[in-house]
């Protein structure tokens, strides 16, 4: 599955860029009945039709006779290591009948999405071998849908694009639209039911796609200085105090851009875990990600807390406690990246990049968080 990354990313513009280029992809492909999306690794096309039923599927415990034996032979001295990693398939369209051999479940629906393809409408298709795997652990899509009216384009999103390249990942940006039960206050409006959620994540498993709540985190607690989102809005006493010094933290300025919340506040941690823990029973996840980018307010020269302090070492701080939280629950942590890199050094502009010294906390954070770069451009 060569080159099929939705890069993982919250800029809009990005993602409506990358929906015209699925649309374009799959248009190519209807009109050459031989173009597969994303181009799986190995391809030999053989002469004439294939039929698609009757479908046999085994596994690689079976590949020591018969055709079985033929098909994995034909592939054997090309995979990786002379075996198939995870999601990787072998199928062989042939004109009696259809053989998949996966290496695990995944592996079967990929194969299945080949399928599903190459079909030209009556259950036939070009003879075709095929060995396929993924050149990525994660290929993965960033959505932020906040309202249950925008379910169904989700999942016709699911069921057109993501599963059909392949994706196995979808990152829903779900922040306080969720009628948390712990602290009913925070919460955001319209928000998406439990059931609601579980339908969704349901049906992206089918799929192949595993769906990972995102909330962010000390960071993007509001939209400017008023449209503040639901954990300040009702805890105003954990808002991280503005500094009129500088352009990007004042809310007088035009520039002013989010409030966080005070990192160092005695009461934040406990309310945050509460909100968390409720999103992972709700979706069922293995993996959180936590946002924590573009934080611009921090240390603030007026916070009797944080005055100070390195924002490095808060930055870290608050990073490795809601790590820590999230992996006494089993969860593997996603942040955005942007907050780690030096923006003098790397020439990115000050949200792209850190310009107010929280770059350093890339050797103080946990090693094992998965770090999602994105940038604008």
């Amino acid at each position: 599955m060569k080159n099929n990354v939705a890069r993982l990313t919250s800029r809009i513009v990005f993602r409506t860029l990358l929906l015209a280029t699925l649309s374009l992809s799959f248009a190519a492909a209807a009109k050459d009945k031989t173009a597969i999306t994303p181009r799986p690794q190995l391809i030999k096309w053989g002469q004439g039709t294939g039929v698609l039923s009757p479908l046999s599927e085994v596994d690689l415990s079976q590949t020591r006779q018969g055709r079985a034996k033929k098909l994995w032979e034909a592939f054997e001295s090309k995979l990786p290591q002379g075996g198939l990693p995870p999601e990787g398939y072998l199928l062989d369209v042939g004109p009696a009948s259809t053989l998949v051999i996966s290496g695990d479940a995944l592996g079967k629906i990929r194969a299945q999405q080949t399928l599903r393809q190459i079909d030209t409408g009556d259950g036939t298709a070009p003879a075709v071998k095929i060995a396929d795997w993924p050149d990525m652990t994660y290929r993965a899509f960033h959505l932020i849908p906040y309202t249950p009216a925008s379910l169904p384009a989700v999942k016709r999103l699911v069921h057109e694009f993501l599963a059909p390249m392949k994706c196995n990942l979808l990152i829903l940006q779900i922040d306080y639209h969720y009628p948390f039960v712990s602290h009913p206050e925070v919460t955001d409006s319209p928000g998406f039911s439990k059931q609601q959620i579980r339908d969704l994540v349901r049906e992206c498993r089918t799929a192949g796609i595993r769906v990972v709540p995102l909330m962010n985190c000390l960071g993007h607690q509001s939209w400017k200085a008023k449209a503040i989102f639901g954990l300040l809005r009702s805890h105003p006493e954990f808002m991280e105090a503005t500094d009129p010094t500088h352009p990007w933290t004042d809310p007088e300025s035009k520039h002013f851009y989010t409030h966080a919340w005070c990192p160092s506040h005695p009461d934040i941690d406990q309310v945050v875990f509460d909100l968390l823990d409720e999103l992972i029973h709700a979706f069922g996840s293995d993996t959180f990600h936590i946002g924590m980018d573009e934080v611009l307010n921090l240390a603030s020269n007026n916070c009797p807390r944080c005055r100070g302090k390195d924002p490095a070492q808060l930055y870290a701080d608050a990073v490795n406690t809601l790590y820590g939280h999230l992996a006494k629950r089993g969860q593997t942590v996603m942040i955005w990246g942007d907050r780690l890199l030096d923006a003098k050094r790397t020439g990115y502009d000050s949200l792209e990049a850190s310009a107010n010294g929280t770059h350093p906390a890339i050797d103080l954070i946990a090693k094992d968080i998965i770090i999602c770069d994105w940038h604008y451009g």
